[in-house]
């Protein structure tokens, strides 16, 4: 099998049977996933449907709009996702791969694009989320042009970020859902949604996040922990979910450092001379048992982030 690798874009030859241990490794792990009965597409489609027709009937009379619009998530004749890997070929040791589901298939496609609408526009409150290479550019210009002295810099890396995001919340760690929800709360002021209760936003939380299923190796399996890489909400519920991390580290280093972050890649500076970059690493890896994080130090006074040489 030719495929392309993670981060290195390359294109990597593996024989079939070695590319399928790498996936099975993954979608095997007991914590992530369960085998689940395989149901008939139309028993699927039935109870998605009647999810999505209750909770927009429920609008019709006060916003129509909305109402139409949920109506359109509805799924038809909805499959098990398909799961492919990347292979980790920038780490050392056995090879390893980055499972992505394709998920195009299940019945949770449209409404996740839904929730994209929603949420797309309230990223503007997470301070330290920056949309791109050039967002980030002009950010390192504006900082060159101003007055602010950066001591240390480095980047710190969220390990396998998407995969260990937590779905709901346990006793010791809040779950994705919870941490959408309260955003959502939080900002509902400047949303065209703000009619959306949470009980509803919960519903279509957990109907995006909890109801695909994956086919590999003729077994249908259920992803009951961690982001499915390839949903088309994923990315917004990662980037909010950081978001929730950071606010705490936050309490601690507010105007004391610097912060940007693409998906799981940021940007990290101090803005004290007495304030270590192990520090901010050691204090981020003891707020959410489900992240860790790497860190990579300047040298010579550069760093490459985001392929930029800074």
């Amino acid at each position: 099998i030719l495929t392309k690798t993670d981060k290195t874009k390359r294109l990597m030859l593996l024989k079939s049977n070695h590319y399928g241990n790498l996936i099975m490794q993954q979608i095997s792990n007991e914590e992530k996933f369960n085998k689940t009965k395989p149901l008939k597409p139309a028993t699927i489609q039935a109870k998605f449907n009647k999810s999505i027709t209750q909770i927009a009937e429920s609008y019709d009379n006060t916003h129509t709009s909305f109402t139409k619009e949920l109506l359109k998530c509805k799924t038809s004749e909805p499959l098990p996702n398909n799961i492919y890997g990347l292979p980790k070929d920038h780490k050392s040791g056995d090879l390893k791969c980055r499972p992505i589901i394709a998920a195009y298939n299940g019945p949770s496609v449209n409404l996740a694009k839904y929730l994209v609408k929603i949420f797309l526009p309230l990223l503007k409150f997470v301070p330290a989320h920056i949309k791109d290479g050039d967002d980030f550019i002009d950010y390192i210009n504006k900082l060159n042009n101003s007055d602010q002295k950066v001591y240390e810099f480095g980047s710190i890396d969220a390990i396998d970020l998407y995969s260990c995001i937590p779905i709901t919340s346990t006793p010791n760690i809040t779950g994705v859902i919870d941490v959408l929800c309260d955003f959502f709360l939080q900002y509902k002021g400047f949303s065209e949604f703000s009619y959306l209760s949470q009980t509803d936003l919960r519903k279509l939380l957990q109907l995006a996040l909890l109801e695909d299923t994956t086919l590999f190796n003729n077994e249908v399996y259920k992803q009951i922990s961690g982001l499915a890489m390839g949903n088309p909400f994923a990315p917004i519920a990662a980037i909010i979910y950081m978001n929730h991390i950071e606010s705490t580290l936050m309490e601690k280093y507010q105007h004391k450092i610097i912060w940007k972050r693409l998906q799981d890649d940021i940007f990290v500076g101090t803005l004290i001379n007495h304030l270590t970059l192990d520090e901010i690493l050691y204090d981020i890896n003891n707020i959410n048992p489900a992240i860790k994080f790497t860190l990579e130090k300047s040298k010579n006074n550069s760093l490459v982030f985001l392929d930029t040489l800074i």
